[in-house]
């Protein structure tokens, strides 16, 4: 999973093109969006996978640049999984903006019938990561939180530090497994 790739869709239209036809590769994504504040395109999630072991059977944008749901089927196995790749609001940004996408996040988790991978920048710590950094929890550690708590999601990767900020190394990208997948 690629976030904020910054891309248009006739840019992500050629990435897709380019990586498809080098390899055994499918992808899908959802564009970045322009924000006139920054003058540029910020956002956007692209999944890459073997479609010579996945195929897809189903794949939903839920929010535009932010959100893409992708249904996945192990073709030797016959397992069903589904991805849902992320580029989530950063810090900055006001509660109740982070608050609506967190709510999207977990309205997917609960409408999941399958075993679920909840991976990207969720632009978010787990509570005792930042505790421990001795910092003080934003909206979107909060949210993070609760899906873990609420649902049983367990942080199986990456490991180690993903982000640094201020020289304090803290994770923000994330790859949550539900307990069909741990």
């Amino acid at each position: 999973v690629l976030t904020d790739i910054e891309v248009s869709s006739k840019q992500l239209r050629a990435m897709i093109n380019l990586l498809q036809h080098r390899a055994n590769w499918r992808v899908e994504g959802t564009p970045g969006r322009y924000s006139s504040h920054l003058g540029r395109r910020t956002a956007g999630v692209m999944v890459v996978w073997d479609e010579r072991r996945f195929v897809m059977e189903e794949k939903r944008v839920i929010l535009s640049g932010r959100l893409l749901r992708i249904k996945l089927q192990d073709i030797i196995v016959g397992d069903v999984l589904t991805l849902l790749a992320a580029y989530l609001p950063t810090r900055d940004k006001q509660d109740a903006v982070i608050e609506s996408v967190w709510e999207q996040v977990e309205s997917q988790v609960e409408d999941a019938e399958e075993a679920m991978l909840l991976i990207g920048d969720l632009n978010a710590e787990l509570v005792d990561d930042v505790r421990e950094g001795g910092r003080a929890c934003t909206k979107a550690d909060l949210c993070l939180q609760q899906l873990v708590d609420e649902y049983g999601y367990v942080d199986v990767g990456p490991g180690g530090p993903t982000f640094t900020r201020n020289s304090s190394s803290t994770r923000i990208d994330h790859v949550l497994a539900d307990a069909c997948v741990a």
